[in-house]
């Protein structure tokens, strides 16, 4: 009877027990309840479909306003494993997060975790902001906020995506 839970404007549904999930690799025993397990990114995907996977942004948001373990002690979700993430870290791993304490780990094919899926596609991106790494690059007279270089001077940007809420979008893909 446990209902999803909405934070920052995204609904997360509930995890699956292990015998309503379509994709699972595993179960795991918690709160009297076999939950589903899942061994990893494209694993989670098959459960919940493409783009409705968490990132870790949402999951540290659905983490920071549910902290002290309440998504166990008022929601009734499982917490003993972490929680898939839609975030790339490397060519084998994607970061997946404790809803128990808040920490962040790597995930890859070894590890199996609970997966609690968006009714909706990940937060779309709403503001960019590019800014130099070097200091030096920067022009900003308090209307005009802008990068210089000269014709053919190579120079790197830090570009971070927001949402909505104004919360970074990790690893956001856009266009330029």
């Amino acid at each position: 009877h446990m209902r999803g839970v909405v934070d920052a404007g995204n609904l997360y549904r509930r995890p699956v027990l292990a015998a309503e999930a379509s994709a699972a690799h595993g179960s795991q025993s918690e709160n009297n309840e076999e939950w589903a397990t899942f061994s990893s990114v494209a694993n989670a995907t098959s459960q919940c479909g493409t783009g409705q996977v968490p990132d870790t942004g949402s999951l540290e948001h659905l983490y920071s306003t549910h902290a002290s373990n309440t998504m166990l002690t008022e929601h009734g979700w499982p917490v003993n494993f972490n929680y898939w993430s839609s975030t790339f870290q490397s060519a084998i791993t994607w970061k997946n997060k404790s809803l128990s304490k808040g920490s962040e780990f790597s995930g890859n094919a070894s590890v199996t975790d609970y997966v609690s899926c968006l009714t909706s596609d990940n937060p779309v991106g709403m503001s960019i902001t590019i800014e130099p790494v070097d200091d030096s690059q920067k022009y900003d007279n308090g209307d005009i906020h802008a990068v210089k270089a000269k014709k053919g001077e190579t120079i790197q940007l830090k570009v971070t995506v927001r949402d909505i809420n104004g919360q970074p979008i990790p690893e956001a893909p856009f266009v330029l």
